[in-house]
């Protein structure tokens, strides 16, 4: 994601304004800390050789010398059942193969061998309403050689969707990324958003969960 720069001193616009069940704030304060840089380090782009790298995926579960990815399920569904993932900070690539999707969520479950990247933790709890939230992923609009992210705050869940929003910007490539707190644990995974807005969702924790644990 885009990163977001807001001084100590910046104003926070606390209108929240209640729109579609979701609370939106439209400013996002300043927090002098972001979450541990060992986030990049679980974070892979996903795709397949006539789709280029479509999305990003979070390496989640570490099982002996494999890995198990998660990514959003509407990027499964342009994928397939077979595909690719890369570390961009080497350009490292991987088989993939999905082996489940969520039928209730937008989450989609893949292996893949003789990975040695790191699995991101999984928060126990969501974050308090206004913490600060970051939303990473890989970008299909250039080349970089890195995931990067972006600021925001957490403010709520949309309960008959399942989604969560927050105002962490967004791009496209990013869908599948992860939105972590400040302690660098998952806390959802984006699901999309609307440019230039505060409007940004992702697939809640509480959905997470509940597929990793199927």
């Amino acid at each position: 994601m885009r990163r977001s720069l807001f001084t100590v001193g910046s104003v926070l616009l606390l209108c929240g304004i209640l729109l579609g069940g979701f609370v939106v704030v439209p400013v996002a304060p300043l927090h002098r800390y972001g979450p541990p840089a060992s986030v990049l380090n679980s974070l892979v782009q996903i795709g397949t050789e006539s789709l280029d790298w479509y999305g990003t995926g979070i390496v989640i579960r570490e099982v002996g010398n494999d890995r198990l990815v998660l990514t959003a399920k509407h990027v499964a569904e342009a994928i397939g059942t077979a595909g690719h993932i890369r570390f961009q900070a080497d350009n490292h690539t991987w088989d993939a193969v999905c082996i489940r999707n969520s039928f209730t969520s937008d989450c989609s479950l893949w292996y893949v061998t003789h990975c040695d990247l790191p699995a991101l933790p999984v928060a126990t709890s969501d974050p308090a309403m206004f913490a600060p939230v970051f939303l990473f992923g890989t970008s299909a609009m250039a080349p970089n050689d890195r995931p990067f992210g972006a600021e925001g705050m957490w403010q709520g869940q949309e309960r008959s969707e399942g989604l969560i929003q927050h105002s962490a910007q967004g791009y496209p490539g990013q869908s599948g990324g992860a939105l972590v707190n400040a302690a660098g644990e998952l806390v959802g995974i984006c699901f999309g958003g609307w440019p230039g807005t505060p409007l940004n969702v992702a697939t809640s924790l509480a959905d997470i969960i509940a597929f990793l644990e199927e």
